[in-house]
């Protein structure tokens, strides 16, 4: 058998060949001309400057987004921006080159849309090659700031004369985030007061209380609540207040409604629960009458009081209710007095929420930080959380503390807490930096909790400032005439924020010490037992206070001197002879300290005193009867609390025997 032979001249051996070279020849091609290669035809969206990522309700924004040319061809194509589904506006961009980009501005939109939007801006050239880059979106917020005033819950209607009331009002966070405002309420001309309401969450509702007040007169008068947003403008001011009346009469005969004291908020289902309500007898008789509980329409039930006496209240509990069907129903009390004098306060009306409760977990309270905690104290957070519902859990724990600016923030993990156990949750340390009264905020954050109204627990804590000290010795000092009696005395300043009872020490030299305890204040002058000074000589002056946990030891004492002479007058360094006339003369330029001398023809009365450049009195140097002679008095360039003079011009002044002479001194450093 013969073999055969394949010629590469034959038609079957050029097919291989000739597919090789055009193979090499496509891939040439590509390897040279590849890497250089572009669309012809790019456009695309690069951001969107406009609108922000947070903007007010009402605000007019100017949508804006930066557009780009990465092709090689110059470009014309519209542009297209929308605002979630009730913006849309086109714009044209006209011959933008290769590599260029452009900022297109669209049609005003005012945001009147509340709440979280997608926007979205997309190029639309007919003959784009690269679509993937047509689309930049993201997601904006139109938030609200409105609080409203609901109503003026008390006083209202008819009230007794002499009887207690607290003002109350409903308001509402009607925007969409997290508000804090002043509340004002008003009671004609005699009553004004404000409260600060922290952190209502948006679409909350609050009572807010103010002081009790006791009406004194009769008549008719007007209240007056009002809202104040803080850090923000109220959007919807509308709303910001609301004004009623109520009269003050004597009234005899007046049986109220309080409050519901059970069941509120949210009750398991087949919950055996006993009804319960607050009523009180507003009137100025002793009085009998029937009270009503009604839950829905499938509960009644009356009690009876007796014999209330007058401005006394009482707890009424009423016949067994079990929960049931699941549901939200209305409760109310009534009382049903015979000839009641005052029907606006017969009634009060709340509601219960009756679940099966699988998936519910809340915060109970804290165990720390403790209501007051001393700067600089490092404390480990910890609050207890429960597990109201029927299976096991696990979800998150978030504390917070500040209100306008966080302080601190930490989140822990709970892990198949059981049903119906509680927990205590430790965070992470804090130590106490800020001074001042902060909230503090933990949350439970399980996803499809059905009850959310306990999933938070807040409280405030303290950051006490312990800082005392002594701010000047007031006497003695200078110069005193032998045999004084003097009353040490000085003045304290509170550098803190917290008040404290603690012990201050003042000593004369080694001869004299006395200690007082005294509780701070914003400053205080406080005095020790007198001292007669009847040893000549210049002698320490020390006040000291010792304040158990001081955070700030350098200002705790104070140090001055006191120099006691047979006559008040320093009579060192005497000049021979007697002068003339009254002369005083200072050592010019110094620094450190300044020697003024004067002379006395004959004892006088006299007082020496430095001066600053603007005629304010610095120091009294020397004052008493001086005797015959030239006297030297030291200055030691302070004034009278101790504390060091700058440098500069000041004026010494001697009056002497109905003689006043000033000289100049000069400080220099």
């Amino acid at each position: 058998m013969a073999r055969q032979y394949r010629d590469d001249g034959s038609a079957c051996g050029k097919r291989p060949s000739a597919l090789r070279k055009f193979v090499a020849t496509v891939f040439a091609v590509v390897c040279i001309v590849g890497p250089a290669m572009a669309w012809t035809w790019d456009v695309g969206t690069k951001r969107i400057v406009s609108p922000p990522r947070g903007v007010d309700s009402g605000t007019a924004v100017v949508p804006s987004a930066v557009i780009m040319n990465p092709g090689d061809s110059t470009a014309s194509f519209p542009v297209v921006f929308n605002i979630g589904t009730f913006y849309t506006d086109t714009q044209s961009v006209e011959s933008l080159a290769h590599g260029d980009s452009v900022t297109v501005s669209f049609d005003t939109w005012t945001a009147l849309q509340r709440g979280v939007w997608t926007a979205r801006c997309s190029t639309e050239l007919a003959a784009d090659e690269s679509t993937a880059n047509d689309r930049v979106t993201r997601t904006d917020t139109v938030r609200v700031r409105d609080i409203g005033v609901d109503s003026i819950m008390a006083p209202k209607g008819k009230i007794n004369l002499g009887v207690a009331v607290t003002p109350q009002a409903g308001v509402t966070n009607h925007g969409t985030g997290s508000a804090m405002f002043w509340a004002r309420f008003r009671i004609g001309t005699i009553l004004k007061e404000s409260t600060f309401v922290f952190g209502l969450a948006p679409g909350a509702s609050q009572m807010v209380s103010f002081t009790s007040w006791t009406p004194e007169s009769l008549g008719t008068f007007t209240t007056l609540c009002t809202l104040a947003l803080f850090g923000g403008t109220d959007m919807v001011p509308g709303n910001d207040w609301k004004q009623d009346s109520f009269t003050v009469v004597t009234l005899a005969k007046d049986a109220g409604a309080l409050r519901v004291v059970a069941p509120t908020g949210v009750v398991d289902s087949g919950a055996v629960i006993a009804p319960q309500a607050m009523v009180r007898n507003f009137g100025t008789d002793t009085i009998s009458f029937p009270v009503i509980f009604k839950i829905g329409t499938t509960y009644t039930n009356t009690q009876q009081v007796t014999n209330l006496p007058s401005l006394d209240s009482t707890l009424v509990t009423f016949a067994n209710w079990t929960a049931s069907p699941l549901g939200t129903f209305a409760t109310r009390c009534s009382t049903a007095l015979a000839g009641d004098s005052n029907a606006t306060n017969d009634k009060y009306s709340d509601s219960v929420k009756v679940i099966i409760r699988t998936t519910d977990v809340g915060a109970v309270r804290f165990v720390a930080p403790p209501d007051t905690v001393d700067s600089g104290t490092v404390v480990a957070p910890q609050v207890v959380v429960y597990n109201y519902g029927l299976s096991a859990q696990s979800f998150p724990v978030k504390l917070v503390i500040g209100t306008f600016f966080t302080i601190y923030t930490d989140t822990q993990q709970v892990t198949s807490l059981a049903s119906h156990e509680s927990l205590t949750v430790t965070f992470k340390n804090d130590t106490a930096r800020y001074r001042g009264l902060y909230p503090a905020r933990c949350s439970t954050m399980l996803a499809g909790d059905q009850v959310t109204a306990n999933d938070r627990v807040m409280k405030n804590t303290f950051t006490r400032v312990r800082d005392i000290g002594v701010f000047s010795i007031t006497a003695p000092i200078g110069v005193v005439a032998q045999d004084t009696v003097v009353t040490p005395t000085a003045t304290l300043w509170n550098y803190g924020n917290g008040l404290d009872s603690f012990p201050v020490i003042f000593r004369i030299g080694t001869f004299y010490a006395d200690t007082i305890r005294t509780i701070d204040s914003t400053s205080k002058s406080v005095t020790f037992r007198p001292c007669t000074l009847n040893v000549a000589g210049t002698f320490s002056v020390e006040c000291t206070t010792a304040m158990a946990g001081d955070v700030g030891p350098t200002n705790d004492y104070k140090f001055d001197s006191v120099q006691v002479t047979l006559l008040g007058i320093s009579a060192t360094d005497q000049g021979p002879g007697l002068p003339r006339t009254v002369t005083l003369r200072g050592n010019g330029p110094f620094a450190g300290r300044a020697a003024i001398e004067y002379g006395l023809p004959m004892s006088a009365v006299i007082r020496l005193e430095v001066f600053d450049a603007c005629g304010r009195r610095v120091r009294v140097l020397a004052s008493g009867l001086g005797v015959p002679g030239y006297h030297t008095v030291a200055w030691n360039c302070a004034d009278e609390y101790g504390r060091a003079v700058a440098e500069g011009a000041y004026f010494m002044r001697l009056t002497a025997d109905g003689v006043t002479l000033t000289g100049k001194l000069v400080k220099m450093e």
